[in-house]
């Protein structure tokens, strides 16, 4: 299967939590890599780079998100994740010329998923209300 067919199959039955999820796994598993990484590699600057330039379009993706007027969060929420993802951000621009620990963004992205994980599991375990069906999850 191609993949760009798989994409699109895999977009159709996985809903928007879960792409969240996804992403964030797929960049934390790239910075941590490139953490691991030995710096007397030969590729050890674009992998560093390649993971870090990931992590920025992740976070600049859900503060437009945040930012979009139909984002139906609560104002304290968005305010704190738009600060997260402001500091994501600039940690991720300052990683890539000093050469320092990726470690606080690797631990951030790993708690966002993790917080996503849980309000997925949150939602899925509402109970139906009588008389109007069962709960589905969004």
């Amino acid at each position: 299967m191609s993949y760009a067919r798989y994409a699109a199959v895999q977009a159709s039955v996985e809903g928007p939590r879960e792409r969240e999820i996804r992403a964030f796994a797929t960049v934390t598993r790239a910075l941590t890599e490139a953490e691991a990484y030995t710096r007397a590699a030969p590729d050890y600057a674009a992998k560093r780079m390649s993971a870090l330039h990931k992590n920025i379009r992740l976070w600049a993706l859900l503060q437009a998100d945040l930012l979009h007027d139909g984002n139906a969060l609560p104002a304290q929420l968005k305010a704190l994740l738009i600060s997260l993802a402001i500091f994501a951000q600039k940690r991720s621009n300052a990683a890539m010329t000093d050469d320092s620990s990726l470690r606080s963004l690797i631990d951030l992205n790993q708690d966002m998923a993790e917080a996503l994980a849980a309000q997925r599991q949150a939602h899925r375990a509402v109970p139906a209300v009588p008389g109007q069906g069962t709960a589905t999850a969004a």
